[in-house]
């Protein structure tokens, strides 16, 4: 073998491990917006990219044509952009109705068209690359060559790719690698052509995507702006009313006067005189400018999405714009399970972000997290848990969640109180029970100043419901459970089921099991 054949194979085979990364990492985060989310469907994702990988190699290691597999990388980040498209399409083509969530169980045929022809081309050509190589160290050569490659793609994916979106990181990536082989060809200008071209297509590439996938999608509204970042896509309309999606899915509607002022004033009232407060996930769901309204020292406030509160307040209007900016409000660009551990303290600590559909979303459902939002709350302080299962059903998955998180946190604050909804909230003392009266909420009303026409003390029996609350807390106390811990993290299991059982009942009860 020359040595300039050598190195065109050495060059490929990097080539293969940064377009293997990337386009992995393109695939799976688009197929996790369009169906599923849950731990549940990151495992099905990566099983099929898996797949793919080894069908590919088996066929590769049969017959191959070492020229063409030269080109492969190239090949394989196009057939990433492929699925892109297709994934974009999945709410059309599963029949989904305009607004509605894709499980996992519908989604399957979907993902495997957009992930498998990808993975297969990148299995195909290593066993070729490997054979080319020609010395007996080749196949360890051929895995730390094409791991440099992966280790590449997957930083530049990590701190330059990804915040741009998947249109922009597959063109970038294509002109990249298509660079790369033209000018080991000896062909410097097309090469330059090529990066030239990539940078000129992304642009109108991840604008025409975002447009079609909207359009595919059939929601409601025109698609005013979008953008990528490490977390999530977020796309929001024209309004106002303005209304948010992450993922495909529906965040809030804002301004939202008939459920996000009424439950911003209820959190706040939970509390006798909420000085300091500590409020995770509660710049999409719109309760800051009514929290605000109460005689607050400070509220710090925390999302999964850090690119998220600055968004959110050029994006979602002058309302939120000024909560966000009032002098009282920090943003804290801080894990909450850092934060909690520190020597701070709250008098209200808010958990509204997402059930723990995933291991990173379980880490602030943990009972040692639980353990340590006690330790930073002041005296007579106050923690509120959202858990996203309506009151009035408490079987199946769901029941069954709130009862594992229910377990959990009795270890901590052993007289938990429920207020009822179309999601719970679990409210916890730090030195015993809170009392949650209709009577007493509205006396603490009238001692704030709120005005009447911005939350009106009548409301009160209607979010707290003292019957349905009776009950709701007689099973929060009651309901039996082994804990939800970082060690043995049981309520994601139910978290997965809730979410994708809605395509499949059976699947539900496997996962559940």
């Amino acid at each position: 073998m020359s040595s300039s054949s050598r190195r065109d194979r050495i060059g490929a085979l990097v080539g293969l491990g940064f377009a293997a990364g990337t386009g992995q990492a393109v695939l799976v985060r688009e197929a996790m917006a369009a169906a599923g989310g849950s731990e549940l469907s990151w495992g099905v994702v990566l099983f099929l990219w898996l797949a793919g990988m080894a069908l590919g190699a088996r066929v590769g290691a049969r017959r191959g044509e070492p020229r063409l597999a030269l080109w492969a990388p190239v090949l394989v980040v196009a057939l990433a952009g492929a699925g892109v498209v297709w994934l974009r399409s999945t709410p059309r083509l599963v029949g989904a109705a305009a607004g509605e969530s894709v499980v996992m169980w519908n989604a399957l045929w979907v993902w495997a068209v957009a992930l498998l022809p990808g993975a297969a081309v990148g299995g195909w050509c290593f066993p070729v690359l490997v054979e080319g190589l020609g010395d007996r160290r080749a196949a360890g050569t051929a895995y730390a060559l094409e791991g440099l490659g992966a280790t590449l793609g997957g930083l530049a994916f990590t701190w330059l790719l990804a915040p741009l979106g998947s249109a922009c990181t597959v063109v970038f990536s294509v002109g990249a690698l298509g660079a790369l082989g033209l000018w080991r060809r000896g062909w410097p200008a097309a090469a330059l052509a090529a990066v030239v071209g990539s940078a000129v297509v992304a642009p109108a590439a991840s604008t025409w995507l975002a447009g079609a996938g909207w359009r595919w999608s059939g929601r409601t509204g025109e698609l005013e702006r979008w953008r990528d970042t490490h977390e999530q896509r977020l796309e929001v309309t024209a309004g106002p009313p303005y209304s948010l999606y992450a993922d495909g899915r529906l965040v809030s509607t804002l301004p939202d006067p008939y459920r996000a002022d009424p439950l911003g004033h209820l959190v706040m009232l939970l509390h006798p005189a909420p000085r300091r407060v500590l409020a995770v996930g509660v710049g999409a769901d719109g309760l800051l400018p009514a929290m605000l309204q109460h005689p607050v020292e400070r509220i710090d406030v925390v999302e999964e999405d850090r690119a998220l509160p600055q968004l959110l307040a050029s994006w979602l209007g002058e309302e939120l714009r000024s909560a966000l900016a009032d002098r009282r409000v920090r943003v804290r660009r801080s894990d909450p399970v850092t934060l909690v551990r520190g020597s701070e303290r709250w008098d209200l600590v808010l958990l509204r972000d997402g059930d723990p559909t995933t291991l990173r979303r379980n880490r602030t459902r943990t009972l040692e997290f639980f353990s340590d939002c006690r330790h930073c709350l002041a005296p007579g302080g106050v923690l509120v848990l959202r858990v996203g299962v309506p009151d009035t059903y408490l079987g199946g998955p769901g029941g069954e969640l709130l009862a594992t998180l229910a377990s959990t946190v009795r270890r901590v604050f052993p007289l938990p109180v429920g207020v009822p909804g179309e999601e719970v909230m679990v409210v916890c003392g730090r030195d015993g029970e809170v009392a949650v009266t209709p009577e007493l909420l509205a006396s603490r009303l009238a001692v704030r100043g709120v005005a009447p026409e911005r939350f009106h003390p009548a409301m009160l029996p209607l979010l707290v419901d003292p019957a349905r609350a009776e009950s709701l807390t007689r099973f929060l106390r009651t309901a039996p459970g082994e804990p939800n811990t970082a060690a043995h993290p049981r309520a994601v299991a139910l978290a997965a089921a809730r979410v994708e059982g809605r395509g499949s009942p059976r699947l539900a009860r496997a996962v559940a099991r």
